[in-house]
């Protein structure tokens, strides 16, 4: 995390993407699960490194009428 001037916080390497469907959703997600990094340690072989946030936000659509 790091006080941008313009945005106020603002984490490294967010990245906001709009999908259309839930197979958009999971191609984000495999995606992001090969790019992780695991790291053996004395307690575990395949202790993760890495962190991830996935944040989905939904806006329900009235096809009927073409508003939010």
């Amino acid at each position: 995390m790091r006080e941008d001037p313009d945005k106020g916080i603002a984490i490294a390497g967010v990245n906001i993407q709009e999908v259309k469907n839930t197979g958009d959703i999971m191609n984000i997600l495999i995606e992001g699960n090969k790019r992780r990094v695991t790291e053996s340690t004395n307690a575990n072989l395949t202790s993760s490194r890495s962190h991830a946030i996935f944040q989905i936000q939904t806006k329900i659509t009235d096809k009927k009428k073409g508003a939010s």
